[in-house]
């Protein structure tokens, strides 16, 4: 695989094929698949053959070219940051690169598991009764009269059933009501339409990693959190992810700017709103096990033997 590292998060509808163009040595093009990651801002050019057969061949050099927009910023024809920001080369409408290939080393994440990685997460931070848990019966409130609750939008993730029959693979209600909402079209649809919660194997393509990062990492003494703590209650990780090469949190400016494409409320919802209280939001090892998780398929597995 080929990755391109960003500084700055990259507005998803313009991470397309046509925005990463591959060739090898002698010009012929290459149609690989094409993925972004929202959490390390990394874009990945993969085997196009999902029986998974030769693909680059280790030795021979491969030039990568990088196309850049040449027009409005509302028209996406290349890769820009989420701002709509370009390319520091747009004068010259492509950046280019060589570099030879190397033996395949192997995937760089660890396997997931969900009932031990994921669910924990969802369950500890995600399923207030006045989120995405499952239907209950409380005193009655303001939202719901007589006390049976039902999980926000209709997504439950509280269980795996929860997760499988509401998320995976289906379109976020809010993402058709974003600013460029309707603004889709040839020959690139814009960010926020149609997007499923979860798009198994592609975390730039799912919704909920958007509303996760809408919620600042968590801090300690000035410090981004990276443990996992949810609630007081550990998860128990029986992997990790990958270490990240460079972790930089999203400015208050660059958070705005996503606000404008995904609306309402941050994931998790925040206790006190209006009031910078981080306690419950997802530390970055946990924000990376969803993201890992993600881009391996979202395989939800079921946990009811091994959860309270």
């Amino acid at each position: 695989m080929i990755q391109i590292a960003f500084d700055r998060m990259l507005l998803p509808a313009s991470v397309t094929r046509q925005a990463f163009l591959l060739g090898d040595a002698n010009n012929v093009a290459l149609e690989p698949v094409v993925t972004y990651d929202p959490v390390r801002r990394i874009v990945t050019l993969s085997n196009p053959d999902p029986g998974g057969g030769s693909w680059l061949t280790p030795g021979l050099s491969y030039k990568l070219i990088l196309t850049t927009p040449q027009t409005s910023p509302d028209h996406v024809s290349g890769a820009r940051a989420i701002d709509g920001a370009i390319l520091d080369a747009a004068s010259t409408g492509e950046v280019g690169f060589m570099a030879s290939a190397a033996a395949n080393a192997g995937g760089i994440d660890a396997k997931m598991s969900f009932c031990n990685d994921v669910l924990p997460i969802f369950q500890a931070r995600c399923s207030a009764g006045q989120c995405h848990g499952a239907p209950t019966i409380q005193p009655p409130s303001e939202r719901f009269p007589d006390g049976h609750t039902v999980p926000a939008a209709g997504l439950l993730l509280e269980t795996s059933q929860g997760v499988l029959a509401t998320a995976i693979g289906r379109v976020a209600q809010g993402s058709n009501t974003g600013a460029t909402a309707g603004a889709g079209g040839p020959p690139y649809p814009k960010f926020g339409i149609d997007v499923p919660i979860i798009d198994p194997g592609d975390p730039g393509n799912s919704w909920v990693m958007y509303k996760l990062l809408l919620a600042p990492r968590p801090t300690v003494d000035g410090g981004i959190l990276d443990g996992t703590n949810c609630g007081g209650v550990a998860v128990p990780p029986t992997t990790g992810p990958s270490p990240l090469t460079a972790w930089v949190e999203m400015s208050d400016d660059e958070r705005a700017r996503l606000s404008n494409y995904v609306l309402g409320n941050q994931m998790p919802y925040p206790p006190a709103p209006g009031k910078d209280d981080r306690s419950q939001n997802l530390t970055l090892d946990e924000l990376e096990r969803i993201r890992a998780w993600i881009a391996e398929g979202a395989t939800v597995d079921d946990c009811s033997s091994c959860t309270p």
